[in-house]
């Protein structure tokens, strides 16, 4: 949704969908994982929860609004409201798993 939405990068976009693992200026290499695929990483790991994080906030065309205190209590609660309906989570820009040791 970044590249498409924020970065108006469709090339992006579709090499990402390809497989092709996208590289950002911050961060070098991003690698995405099936939350499942780390669980054969180690013998004692379970999912506990998977949460979708960041629906909404960058979605606002006002970038002024977001240095709102007022308005980012509000937009936490909203995110925290919807972070764990399925619905939701599959179009979250960030997707928080937390995992336990059996």
């Amino acid at each position: 949704m970044q590249k498409v939405i924020f970065e108006n990068d469709l090339d992006a976009a579709f090499r990402i969908l390809n497989g092709i693992e996208p590289t950002v200026k911050a961060f070098g290499k991003v690698n995405y994982y099936n939350p499942n695929d780390i669980l054969t990483w180690s013998d004692n790991l379970k999912i506990e929860k998977i949460s979708g994080i960041r629906t909404f906030f960058g979605l606002s065309p006002n970038n002024e609004i977001k240095y709102d205190e007022s308005w980012q209590e509000q937009i936490l609660k909203l995110e925290l409201l919807v972070s764990d309906i399925e619905e939701y989570k599959n179009i979250a820009f960030c997707t928080h798993i937390i995992y336990r040791k059996e």
